[in-house]
This record gives structure tokens, sequence and C-alpha cells, in this order.
């Protein structure tokens, strides 16, 4: 089954009206449920309502007959997706026509307004993925044929949030079965020369998303064990959780289906990244020791040694690598309490002297060379200079000539 839907833009409802009614190259046209006119008065109130969109056209093109309660429910299932009010008015026709194949098969044309009673529009937002959701949900209801479409991984996560646990398991075979084409050559490529199995890994990626959110970090943990030799890090955008090989290559973009917002992916390679330490700590051999840890600052396995050489006299940084031993961190403590002790004396210096080692005429703006008052303004600035120094020294003695008494 294949359903299409799509909003017509306020103001010319009348033609898809007249449209869905016209015999044109069907053999026949049946009005089987609605009022015509009531559409367009639907039509005329968006338009002054000032909406994009008037009414919604959808076609639903079964590819097995439809009994007439077959037919009522496939038009509850698209009311529940989208939220339509069964209230609202509807036009429902039903065309026969051949197909390419040469058969003479029906299809439906199922018009709506846009809006509700209220006028209140609705969300015909990523209509094509609730489309496939409805279709994959009726073929399953109705024991029709699967199709196969761009969005099963969607049908498959709306059948684990509504509880249909069997119909998602029925959709996984699909799924699986996806044609090469849905991805890009350079990343089938790249993962058919590492040997990973590219469409295994999206369908289980799939499964992550159905969870609540702070679920998942846990079970994207598990999918990393399961593909061996992978890892996640932080790509160079901050919204970027590139899944990478043992390498250093970027096998996928993980965050496309995760969703994740940008501020939350480095928290996500965190709790992740826990959730795989504490695995390890209860099985030692879940990740073997070649694996590199995970973390948003991924380094290439390529040798990243320094021009230093070994005798080198200059001092190295410290550093806090938390593979290091407790003795070394011990060591790294010592030096920086011992630094901050012999620096506290030079600091007291430095404040105790603070307010004799400067003047008000050191911390004065520096004089206009082309000022016509120069001379004044440093002679006001030399005499507190000088009343300054007597404070700070006593009483200046008085000048006497040589030979004075």
């Amino acid at each position: 089954m294949i359903i299409k839907s799509h909003g017509i833009r306020s103001g010319s409802g009348s033609n898809t009206v007249a449209y869905v009614q016209a015999p044109g190259q069907n053999e026949a046209v049946e009005l089987l449920q609605g009022d015509p006119e009531a559409l367009e008065v639907a039509d005329e109130f968006a338009t002054l309502a000032g909406h994009k969109n008037g009414l919604i056209h959808i076609t639903i093109s079964p590819a097995e007959p439809l009994t007439p309660s077959q037919l009522s429910q496939t038009i509850a299932a698209i009311n529940e997706e989208f939220g339509f009010s069964p209230e609202d008015p509807r036009l429902l026709t039903r065309h026969q026509s051949h197909r390419g194949n040469g058969e003479m098969m029906d299809h439906f044309h199922y018009v709506r307004p846009a809006a509700n009673g209220d006028g209140r529009a609705y969300r015909i937002y990523r209509s094509k993925k609730k489309d496939e959701a409805v279709s994959r949900f009726c073929e399953l209801k109705f024991g029709h044929q699967l199709v196969s479409g761009a969005h099963n991984d969607f049908a498959h996560k709306r059948m684990l949030e509504r509880g249909l646990d069997d119909y998602a398991e029925q959709l996984t075979d699909l799924i699986n079965d996806r044609p090469e084409s849905d991805f890009g050559s350079k990343q089938k490529e790249r993962a058919r020369r590492l040997g990973f199995n590219l469409k295994s890994y999206r369908h289980e990626l799939h499964f992550i998303t159905a969870l609540p959110r702070n679920q998942q970090p846990a079970a994207f943990a598990v999918l990393i064990e399961k593909f061996d030799g992978i890892d996640i890090e932080q790509g160079d955008k901050r919204s970027r959780l590139n899944v990478i090989a043992e390498n250093g290559e970027t096998l996928h973009n993980a965050n496309r289906i995760l969703k994740l917002k940008a501020t939350d992916v480095a928290k996500f390679i965190i709790q992740t990244k826990g959730h795989l330490h504490e695995r390890t700590a209860q099985d030692p051999g879940a990740r073997p020791e070649h694996r590199r840890v995970i973390g948003s600052g991924h380094q290439s396995t390529r040798s990243t040694e320094t021009n230093e050489q070994p005798d080198s006299p200059t001092l190295k940084r410290p550093t806090t690598d938390p593979q290091k031993s407790g003795s070394e961190l011990g060591l790294e403590a010592t030096l920086i309490a011992k630094a901050a002790i012999e620096l506290k004396p030079v600091i007291e210096k430095f404040t105790a002297n603070l307010g004799t080692d400067l003047t008000s005429a050191d911390i004065e703006a520096p004089p206009d060379i082309n000022d016509p008052n120069l001379m004044l303004k440093l002679a006001r600035m030399l005499k507190k200079s000088m009343n300054t120094d007597t404070r700070s020294s006593g009483p200046t003695p008085i000048y006497k000539p040589p030979g004075a008494r």
C-alpha cells in the first residue's frame, strides 16, 4: 500500500475538490463519503485566516483490493497518526484505473480540511514518514504483502512506541533487506573493506532510538561491544557522533539516527563511556586491550612522538593522564604543592610594596606633547611626586650653602 499526503494551498481547494470527482483518465469515479461544498467553505475560511494550506489531499493506492471495512480502518489509522479529528468534514472518492501491468485496480482520494473546527492548523511535518508508518501498519493488519519503502525504520519505531512488538518484529526482515542504494558509495566501500555490517548496525541503532533518552547510552554501549573493533568520538561539529574503526576511519555519524541535540552529544559520549567501563570491569575480556578508550578527543593510532630527545633537560609539563599509577599522581601533586609554597612569599612581597613603589604620577595618564599647558602639568606631577617622597622619608632637610651657620 502506498499512501501520500500533501497540503493544498489555501484558495485553490476548489480545484482539488473538482479533480477528485472528475473522471479524467479513470474508468470509473465514485463518491463514497462527504460533502464537496463543505470542503470549499473550509478552504475559504483558511484563506481569510491567512493559513498556508486550506485542505489536505491524501491518496491511498493499495497493492491488493480493500474491503469497505479495511478502507474505514485505513482512514482511521491516518487520522490517528496525524492527529486529525474524525468530526471534520471529509471527501472520499474511489477511482478505478489500469495499473502499469494492465490490471484494473482501485485507488482512493481522501480530502479534508487543513485545520480543525477551532481554526488551528494541523501539522503535517514529516508526512512522508507518517505515510509509510500507516502503510506498513495497514499491510500488517490486513495481511497484505509488505512494501519496502525509504522510511521503514521510522515505521518500525512507531510500532514499538505503540506497543505493537509483533508488527515491529515482522518489519525486521524488511529493514535488513534494505537495498544498498540507501547508502552512499564511499560509505558502502569503506564498510565492506573494514568488514563492518552497516545494515545490521543501522537496524540495531534504530532499536535504540525507540528507547527513552536516558536508557540510550547503556544500549549504545552494548552495540559498540557487539560490533567488535569500533569506537565513538565527537566530530569537528558538535552535532556529529562518529562511529570509527580501529584505524581511525569514520564509518557512520550515529547522530543522523539518534537525533541528539548538539549540546548533548559530549554528555552522551561520557555516559556511554561510563557504561562501557562498568561492563569491562564486570567482564575484563569484553573489550580487547588494543582498543582505544572512547572519548571526544580521539587521536589517530599513528605514532605521535615529540621532537624532544630522551636526555633533553626541558621540563615536561605535568599531566593528569587517567592511565597513570597512583604513585605518579602523588608525585605530581607534591611538585604542585611545593611550587605554590615557594610562590606565596613572592606574592606577599609584591602586595606589600604595591603602595610604595607606585606614585600618583605613575598611574596618571601621560601628557600630550602638543598641550600648551604641558610645563604646568609637568610641574604639578613633579610636585605630587615630591610630596609623596617627603611623606615616606620624613622632613626634608633645609639646604644651607657651604660655610653658612
